[in-house]
């Protein structure tokens, strides 16, 4: 302790010296499972350099240190620091595959601000996707034509969601099934694959059903995608849903499915065809 008291007083103050030298005293005087505690607190206070979004709780560190009671190869108890990956690692991880499909542009622009709500059923979506981001319970479902603004209310949604800290996954219906199908013959990636959309904390299904045109949707496509409607319907996992088809239309075509979606969905929106709501149609504004 006196070697280390001479060697702090050539660098510090007297005041800061005596500071550090009571801090080393209560240190020293710490039971084993205090000192591991003690080196947690100092672990999880420091700044990390992840980037791309803020976590109050891992300081952008991606761990939070906690303390465990672990065995030695003696069979002696002893008290471990142990790194523990923090929760908002699957909100970096959505992100960082978002921006690699090339979506984060779209989650800029599709925000609830950007979205003019005009008409009467445009104040309603955006009303009730508010209400969705705010509390995203049961299922959210948004059927209609072309251009009406489903993707932009649904992605302003996942945006909403992810800066919640709520790890929302995106699924272009059309590509990412075809992406399961192509991996049938190989199980371990299908499962991994298909397990992805079944499991996330909140799936958000974009253009559900949709096919090139002439094209019908398949048996291997319901198939495929009844595995993950059906986990999330008995998890009761949060889902989101746009469409050019009705629940009824989806009902025609996979009854199964259709009556799982209309009865987890307590959201349902639906627009129907009119040219004059296609704001594709318009000067260039969003809706």
């Amino acid at each position: 302790m006196d070697h280390i008291q001479e060697v702090l007083s050539r660098l510090l103050s007297p005041e800061k010296v005596a500071e550090v030298t009571e801090q080393v005293k209560k240190y020293s005087e710490m039971t084993p499972k205090e000192k591991a505690e003690q080196n947690a607190r100092v672990s999880n206070e420091l700044v990390g350099k992840l980037t791309g979004y803020e976590c109050a709780k891992c300081k952008n560190k991606g761990y939070i240190y906690k303390v465990e009671e672990r065995l030695d190869v003696y069979g002696k108890p002893f008290y471990a620091e142990v790194a523990c990956k923090c929760e908002c690692m699957r909100v970096r991880d959505e992100l960082r595959r978002i921006h690699n499909s090339g979506l984060s542009k779209l989650l800029k622009r599709y925000t609830f601000r950007a979205y003019q709500a005009t008409e009467e059923w445009q104040r309603t979506a955006l009303q009730e996707a508010c209400q969705y981001a705010r509390n995203p319970e049961g299922w959210f479902f948004y059927g209609g034509q072309p251009g009406c603004g489903k993707t932009h209310i649904c992605t302003a949604m996942v945006g909403a969601l992810l800066k919640a800290g709520r790890a929302a996954k995106y699924m272009l219906w059309q590509d990412d099934i075809t992406k399961i199908k192509q991996s049938v013959n190989d199980a371990e990636v299908y499962e991994a694959l298909i397990n992805s959309y079944k499991t996330a904390e909140i799936l958000y299904i974009d253009d559900f059903f949709k096919t090139r045109r002439g094209d019908f949707v398949s048996t291997a496509d319901v198939n495929a995608t009844f595995k993950i409607i059906n986990y999330r319907y008995n998890e009761e996992l949060p889902t989101i849903i746009s469409s050019e088809l009705s629940i009824m239309q989806i009902a025609e075509i996979d009854e199964a499915l259709g009556s799982r979606i209309a009865e987890m969905a307590d959201h349902k929106l639906y627009v129907a065809r009119d040219p004059r709501k296609n704001y594709r149609f318009r000067d260039k504004k969003v809706s």
